[in-house]
């Protein structure tokens, strides 16, 4: 409990120290006649100071149609 608190202040830190007018207004997507893919092929992860891998090889593929 004590890792999940201290993990939970350590996000809402970050959050507390970016002002909206400092990030770049979003990008709009482009309408497209197929729809908008995302695509993770072969991810490998692991935090710096833990030797046990998050994802190992992992592929994900999501598609759908810009409303």
């Amino acid at each position: 409990m004590a890792q999940a608190t201290a993990a939970a202040n350590r996000i809402l830190s970050l959050r507390e120290t970016t002002k909206p007018t400092d990030l770049p207004p979003p990008a709009a997507l482009n309408e497209s006649e197929g729809g908008v893919k995302i695509e993770f092929k072969d991810v490998h992860f692991k935090y710096p100071t833990r030797d046990v891998p998050v994802f190992k090889g992992l592929s994900l593929s999501v598609s759908g149609k810009v409303l």
